[in-house]
């Protein structure tokens, strides 16, 4: 583990169903997690990768997306930030805002050298719904772009043009999708949230998935296997930490209620199983919503819990 640590905020809400994400790096601060890394050892700096919040508000559907424009424009932020920030000798936690920012964060990580970049995608849902068309009527998951994340970093084919072209990877002249089987595991994902052609996609193209049910059998051994996976491949690993792999029923400040998740001590002890390897570089947390804690204390209890995955052996 470095001794440095870079927390890289991103207040936005652009890709998202409904606002308070933009509160998360502001209360996560607030609850210590600075400080209590320091305690730890750590130097850390606080970077901001917005000027101001990146606010909900109501969009009209355009291109089967609401707020198209306004998530580019986070993630050309986010991507311009990270780029100097991972070409230094520190660890960024990245901290959301909605998990339409992570494709900026991969490809900020990735370059068009020979480096073999993965991840970690834990996470509630795969994130692979597609923009709405005419053949079908708008809903929540088929409008927001967050619930798009990986139809865009793998290329699926009817995700937006606009996104694809600005994760495509170009190495030797060859355009690249960031994301494929070869350098990725989903983990935790709880299995009922799958669409059928969800799974066919995963199936077609022969993605290492281990869902929820998988996980809360053995975590740190869930963990440990798909971490060995990975690391045989890949020379660095991003750590894409969705709270919404937490069951909502047990710990509720997930943005998007999900209530087929883990414990929110056994994505802890994964968590910390990730933060070991020694190809880690980085962490991005998302879809945390303040606004479901008014009183503060889930938000102490997943900093206090993000800073233990940091503990040095």
């Amino acid at each position: 583990m470095k001794d440095s640590i870079t927390i890289v905020t991103v207040p936005s809400e652009a890709g998202t169903h409904w606002g308070g994400q933009a509160k998360a790096p502001a209360a996560l601060l607030g609850a210590g997690l600075t400080h209590k890394l320091e305690l730890k050892g750590f130097d850390t700096t606080i970077v901001s990768a917005l000027r101001e919040p990146h606010l909900w508000a109501p969009h009209p559907l355009k291109n089967g997306v609401r707020n198209e424009k306004g998530v580019l424009e986070v993630m050309q932020d986010v991507r311009a930030t990270l780029l100097p920030v991972f070409s230094s000798d520190t660890v960024p936690i990245v901290i959301g805002g909605d998990c339409s920012i992570t494709p900026a964060v991969l490809s900020a990580l990735s370059g068009p050298d020979s480096r073999r970049v993965g991840m970690i995608y834990f996470d509630g849902d795969v994130d692979l719904s597609l923009p709405t068309s005419e053949n079908r009527p708008p809903d929540s998951d088929a409008c927001v772009l967050d619930s798009m994340v990986l139809t865009h970093l793998t290329g699926r084919r009817g995700g937006l043009s606009s996104i694809r072209d600005f994760l495509l990877l170009k190495h030797e002249g060859v355009a690249e999708a960031l994301v494929t089987a070869s350098n990725t595991v989903l983990f935790g994902f709880d299995p009922e949230q799958l669409k059928p052609e969800h799974w066919l996609f995963l199936l077609e193209n022969q993605f290492k998935a281990i869902g929820a049910p998988r996980v809360r059998e053995s975590p740190v051994a869930a963990a440990a296997e798909a971490l060995s996976w990975l690391e045989a491949r890949c020379d660095y690993i991003l750590v894409h930490f969705d709270l919404d792999v937490v069951s909502s029923e047990q710990f509720p400040l997930g943005n998007y209620p999900h209530y087929g998740g883990l414990l929110f001590e056994d994505a802890m002890e994964c968590l910390k199983e990730f933060m070991h390897s020694n190809k880690l570089a980085g962490l991005v947390v998302t879809e945390v919503n303040p606004g479901n804690d008014p009183g503060g204390r889930l938000v102490e209890r997943l900093v206090d819990g993000i800073v233990e995955t940091f503990e040095r052996d």
